[in-house]
């Protein structure tokens, strides 16, 4: 498996631990087995399926169908979602003029019309992604204008109740209440990768509306319930090689839900849990500013050169220099990490390590005070930037030292001293005073279009009356 579970298992994976349950899952890692565990494995493979690169250049880590006659993988259906889901799938496609379908499943007949369920694209020359049931029941579509061949793309559809919803690289495409009316059929009834199902829920089935698929497929996730929009982003990361390695949503505790339970080993007693961004009581903390008013946790799992730190914050003032969020130091300088606000009193958020290594600052026109703002810094090589509210603020190639981890602390609300313990103050840097929410870590840089998702994501909440910069 590439990803951790996650955002994750927000996935398997790496993000806020799954409400759904992992069905079935094709890393396709050099065979088509089932990995999540229920051994849904093939009962047949065609001879035109042949094993490939995946989306990272790894050899034999994806399948290719060569769109002949019998090119597709089928595997028995009775375990599979028959309400509520998720459906996640990468592909790469050659060719849709053929009306390619990717993934199928289930079926009870003319009798049961809507009980099978199909993804394809340009299906009846839709030009769009669609999925469906037969006898064009249960169908939600989005139509892609000119269709990018030969590339990775990330497909998702959830089912929720009667709403549908499809996300394609991460991004919500359509969002249809009503439109799911029918449950799929599933015993006794057949998966196929590559190609449908006919109305009965047997592969293969072809006809004027669709055809084989012509191209590659990888990392085929099928859950038992619907993931919400953070989720899916998460998904989409994580399988483009992010992993979470910590995540902290502060709903109601401060536990760490990306599943690597990287916890507290101290909360003090000035940090409180506090209403959020969006006014629910309990889902975030806030740090007091006096001495001790910090969490501590271990930094041993935390990433040491690339990254991507997300967090919201909201201070009232800036004139303690607060520092945000740090972790681990062996005594050298450069091996600690460390984001504060209005370090030494220059008026910008930092980034950097102790003895000003690895710096990269923003500097702001007016401080950010008395609202939530979005931060995010990302470490790719030696290439440091920050983004505020999603847009990219600074850009710097300064990152030269990798930061220590092993036996340190990751301190939140304080920084680490130099030898990696918290807390760490001194003239120029102290307690936070103000709130902390969503604080994310992961192990590679997101892309500038990544984070401004990430940053429109989280403000999809958004109620009248409140304030974000």
């Amino acid at each position: 498996m590439r990803t951790i579970i996650l955002l994750i298992a927000w996935l398997s994976l790496s993000a806020p631990a799954l409400s759904q349950n992992l069905v079935a899952h094709y890393p396709f890692d050099g065979n088509a087995n089932d990995q999540s565990g229920n051994a849904i494995n093939p009962t047949y493979v065609g001879s035109g399926v042949s094993l490939t690169t995946d989306r990272f250049g790894n050899a034999n880590k994806a399948y290719n169908f060569n769109g002949a006659v019998g090119s597709y993988m089928r595997m028995p259906a009775g375990s599979l979602p028959t309400a509520n889901r998720t459906v996640s799938l990468w592909f790469n496609a050659a060719s849709v003029t053929n009306r390619p379908f990717l993934l199928a499943y289930g079926g009870q007949g003319f009798l049961g019309y809507g009980t099978s369920f199909l993804m394809a694209l340009n299906a009846s020359g839709c030009g769009c992604y669609q999925t469906q049931a037969h006898y064009n029941t249960n169908r939600v579509s989005y139509s892609y204008g000119s269709f990018l061949l030969n590339q990775w793309i990330h497909w998702v559809v959830t089912i929720s109740g009667n709403t549908t919803k499809m996300y394609v690289n991460g991004k919500l495409v359509a969002n249809v209440p009503g439109s799911f009316i029918r449950n799929t059929f599933v015993s006794g009834k057949e998966l196929s990768i590559g190609v449908m199902v006919n109305a009965a829920g047997v592969a293969p089935y072809t006809d004027v509306n669709g055809n084989y698929f012509q191209g590659k497929l990888d990392d085929i996730r099928i859950y038992d319930n619907a993931m919400t929009a953070g989720q899916v982003q998460n998904l989409y990361n994580s399988a483009k090689g992010m992993n979470l390695a910590a995540y902290y949503p502060f709903n109601g505790n401060a536990n760490d839900e990306s599943g690597n339970a990287i916890n507290p080993t101290y909360i003090g007693s000035g940090v409180t849990l506090t209403p959020d961004r969006f006014g629910i009581a309990g889902k975030a903390y806030n740090f007091n500013g006096a001495a001790g008013s910090y969490m501590r946790m271990p930094a041993d799992l935390l990433p040491k050169t690339n990254r991507t730190i997300s967090l919201w914050f909201n201070v009232p003032d800036v004139t303690n220099r607060p520092g945000l969020l740090g972790y681990g130091g062996d005594g050298s300088c450069g091996t600690t990490f460390f984001m504060a606000l209005n370090l030494s009193g220059k008026g910008q958020y930092n980034v950097q390590g102790h003895c000003l290594k690895n710096a990269a600052a923003y500097t702001w026109s007016t401080a950010p005070v008395n609202s939530w703002n979005h931060w995010v810094m990302t470490i790719n090589g030696n290439e440091q930037k920050i983004y505020v509210n999603g847009k990219l603020k600074s850009t710097t190639n300064t990152f030269s030292s990798n930061t220590v981890v092993a036996g340190k602390d990751f301190a939140l609300g304080v920084i680490t001293y130099v030898n990696g313990a918290a807390p760490y103050t001194d003239m120029n840097v102290g307690y936070l005073k103000g709130k902390l929410d969503d604080i994310r870590i992961y192990d590679a840089a997101l892309t500038d279009e990544q984070v401004g998702q990430l940053y429109k994501n989280e403000v999809s909440l958004n109620m009248p009356g409140l304030k974000f910069n």
